[in-house]
C-alpha cells in the first residue's frame, strides 16, 4: 500500500513514545548507574574518574532520551512531513529543515538487531552536517562516518508501516527528484 498524497503528514505513534520515555525514566532510576557510583571507590579494576564518568555518562544519555521522549509527546508538529520539495524529520533527535528530493540520490533500508530505519542518501552530506547544530550535528557526524550518510529516519516510532514508508519515499523520489 503506498501513500501517494501530494503532501503527507505522518504523526509520531504517541503510545511507542511513552514506553520509550517509561523505559527511559526508568534507566536514569537504574540500579547499574548508581551501582557504579557507589562502587567507584572500591573498584580495582578500573580508575575511580572512569567508572564515574560512565555513570554520570548513562544517567545524562537516558535524562536525555527522557526529556526528548516528554517534548515528543507533547509536540503538536508531524513527526515526518513529505512534500513536493522534499522531507522534513521532526521524528528523532536529527531533526533536519527540508531535505529537497533534488539531492536525494537514494533511500536504504538498515537494521541494527530488530531496529530498522532507512538511510537517505543525499548528494552534498555536508551540506546538511554544516547546517545542523548541537547534539543533532554530532550525530550527523556519527551516521555519517557508518553509513555515509548524515540522514535517517527510524520508522519505529511513527504511525505507519515500514515497507509502506520505505515504498512511499521511493515513490515520491520517483516522482519529485527532477521537479523543481
Amino acid at each position: 500500500m503506498t501513500l501517494i498524497k501530494e503532501e503527507l503528514s505522518i504523526e509520531i505513534a504517541r503510545d511507542k513514545t511513552k514506553v520509550v520515555l517509561i523505559s527511559s525514566l526508568a534507566m536514569i532510576m537504574g540500579i547499574a548507574s548508581f551501582v557504579m557510583w557507589f562502587r567507584a571507590d572500591t573498584s580495582s579494576h578500573y580508575p575511580v574518574v572512569y567508572v564515574k564518568f560512565l555513570s554520570v555518562s548513562g544517567v545524562l544519555l537516558f535524562l536525555g532520551a527522557g526529556l526528548f521522549g516528554i517534548k515528543k509527546i507533547f509536540d503538536q508538529k508531524p513527526a515526518l512531513l513529505l512534500t513536493p520539495e522534499g522531507i522534513v524529520n521532526n521524528s528523532n533527535i536529527i531533526i533536519f529543515d527540508l531535505v529537497k528530493w533534488k539531492d536525494i540520490e537514494k533511500f536504504e533500508s538498515y537494521s541494527v538487531k530488530r531496529t530498522k530505519m532507512i538511510l537517505i542518501y543525499v548528494t552534498n552530506p555536508d551540506d546538511y552536517i554544516t547546517r545542523s547544530k548541537g547534539l543533532a550535528k554530532f550525530f550527523m557526524n556519527l551516521n555519517y562516518r557508518f553509513h555515509k550518510t548524515p540522514l535517517s529516519i527510524t520508522p519505529s516510532v511513527l504511525n505507519c508501516g515500514f515497507d509502506d514508508l520505505l515504498e512511499t519515499l521511493n515513490y515520491k523520489l520517483e516522482k519529485y527528484k527532477n521537479k523543481g
